[in-house]
């Protein structure tokens, strides 16, 4: 099958999302399948991709309201050149808004997979009554629905008037090749977060519950690595709290020094307000670390399949104080692949092709 890889949001941005479609297109061409991702121009950014699938670039949206449709003309031209079979749309808005009448127009099948933000109530999108009734337009065109975790199942269920055309498809994780004695564990520990530093991610509660830590797990660090637009109030929080000794933001961390983070820390932290299913949660398990993980979305299913952690209410900075407090108080024991591997074998990149091909074969047959 030829796959269309429609986003709106792809690399050089970094994020979950960005993540799971370059899985997702690699995964494909290993199974014999062919990928195109179609994502937008980033301006002012080298928009070139080291990966084996082919990258259609278009010009980069003005606006995430008007013009939509007609924007996504290319989609026609790129399909008389090389027909597709499956559609599959990034977002729920405004992705799968753009790709719904070009699929109905061809009759190709449409796959749609939320990205949370997108269908989540009192996020921006769902805010608007016009952008709501387009996200349901869009949803109910689909032929089947990707859901991460249990709330997003039901949620798209309700959205798309189709509850029997939702699946069930969590993140994907590939199992890194972390030898336990590489990297040995330093002293005094450290907490290790990964995140875009937007308020969703709850980091203000992270550094709020780091000051009563810190006083109680003295020289313990807390690392968070990401860039987003609560940098500054970050920063400003950690020099009030009189942190800055012990709190490092230290930007985007990718490749063998996340590794190494992960391989390092004695306890990777998710301090999330809201996370459908959290990439970067699941790659700290996959590494063999120990969790504390907020109580929402995807982060439940993560810790309790995989036993790798504790879970805490969210915006309960004593709560996730108290987690972090035991979990700082036990060195880490190393695990090897085989048993990392177990922790998340549901969540394995092939098994969730498994899933998603079984789904787009489906769906295809009986277009």
């Amino acid at each position: 099958m030829r796959f269309a890889l429609l986003t709106t949001t792809f690399y050089p941005i970094l994020g979950g999302a960005e993540k799971q479609l370059d899985l997702l297109a690699r995964g494909l061409l290993g199974r014999g399948h062919e990928a195109l991702v179609i994502a937008p121009l980033v301006k002012g950014r080298d928009n070139r991709v080291d990966a084996p699938y082919a990258v259609h670039r278009y010009p980069r949206l003005r606006s995430k309201r008007f013009g939509l449709r007609w924007h996504a003309r290319f989609l026609d031209r790129l399909h008389r050149e090389h027909p597709f079979d499956v559609v599959h749309a990034h977002g729920a808005y405004p992705a799968a808004y753009m790709a719904a009448p070009f699929a109905l127009r061809h009759g190709i099948p449409l796959i749609v997979r939320a990205h949370g933000g997108d269908v989540l109530p009192g996020e921006a999108i769902q805010r608007s009554a016009w952008l709501r009734w387009r996200t349901r337009t869009a949803l109910r065109a689909a032929d089947a629905l990707i859901a991460q975790n249990a709330d997003l199942d039901r949620l798209l269920g309700e959205l798309s008037g189709h509850p029997e055309r939702v699946h069930r498809i969590p993140n994907g994780v590939q199992v890194p090749d972390i030898d336990p004695a590489q990297f040995a564990e330093p002293e005094p520990p450290f907490a290790f977060t990964l995140s875009n530093l937007y308020a969703k991610k709850g980091l203000d509660i992270l550094v709020d519950a780091w000051s009563h830590v810190a006083p109680v797990r003295p020289g313990a660090r807390l690392v968070i690595a990401g860039h987003g637009p609560d940098e500054a109030a970050l920063r400003r929080q950690i020099a009030s709290l009189g942190l800055g000794n012990t709190v490092t933001l230290m930007g985007n961390a990718r490749g063998d020094e996340k590794d190494r983070l992960l391989a390092s820390c004695r306890v990777y932290v998710s301090s999330a307000r809201r996370e459908p299913f959290s990439n970067a949660l699941l790659e700290a398990v996959a590494a063999g670390c120990p969790v504390v993980a907020t109580r929402t979305g995807g982060n439940v299913e993560i810790v309790d399949n995989s036993g790798a952690g504790e879970l805490v209410d969210p915006e309960s900075p004593r709560a996730l104080a108290d987690a972090l407090t035991r979990a700082m108080g036990v060195p880490r024991a190393p695990l090897s692949r085989d048993e990392r591997a177990r922790r998340v074998a549901r969540y394995t990149v092939d098994a969730t092709l498994d899933t998603y091909l079984s789904v787009a074969e489906q769906i295809r047959a009986t277009a």
